[in-house]
């Protein structure tokens, strides 16, 4: 790990970066106290080539700092795996508030999918949570993902989607490809 300099048109917004919206007021408010007192706190990211890197913590100062053309931000640079940058990515964003459950859960989610973590377990010791806040963080991931399929006009309450969260994916995916097929009168009978 070493601090640098790095000229922004070699940094990128790691495609593993948890944080999937990004606030036009937080960028502003980067933007001004940048403008104001020249500062930004560091950006946290992976060396991919003397040419690349990946900002896996900082996406929305990056952003903010690419806005008024700056020249270079500071970063904390890990010369690491992609896998062990997303473990850092997750042990970063996981203790912020600002990070949705959801956001979090999808993410631990990706992690054990890309071989970051074997399962829960793994996740929990390394974030420092219980087992249980990991599952509720993943069902609550879950429950985003059925309000996303399962358009507005289907009539399924809150608790509905809670339940349907718990089920194995390929359960869940043909429950919901039945509900989607469904037409909205029939759905208000069932």
């Amino acid at each position: 790990m070493k601090i640098a300099w790095i000229p922004l048109k070699y940094l990128k917004i790691a495609d593993y970066n948890p944080r999937e919206a990004r606030s036009p007021e937080i960028i502003q408010a980067i933007i001004e106290t940048y403008r104001k007192n020249g500062l930004v706190k560091p950006l946290l990211a992976r060396k991919v080539s003397n040419t690349e890197y990946e900002v896996f913590d900082g996406g929305t100062r990056l952003e903010a700092l690419q806005k008024i053309n700056a020249e270079k931000a500071p970063c904390v640079v890990y010369e690491v795996s992609r896998k062990e940058a997303m473990k850092l990515a997750a042990i970063v964003h996981t203790n912020r508030e600002d990070l949705t459950i959801a956001e979090k859960g999808k993410y631990v989610l990706r992690c054990i999918n890309e071989g970051v973590w074997k399962n829960i377990s793994e996740a929990a010791k390394d974030l420092g949570f219980s087992r249980q806040t990991i599952h509720e963080w993943i069902k609550e991931a879950r429950i985003q993902e059925l309000e996303a399929t399962i358009s507005k006009t289907k009539v399924i309450d809150k608790e509905v989607k809670k339940k349907l969260a718990s089920f194995p994916k390929p359960a869940r995916k043909k429950i919901v490809e039945t509900i989607t097929s469904i037409d909205n009168k029939m759905m208000e009978k069932v």
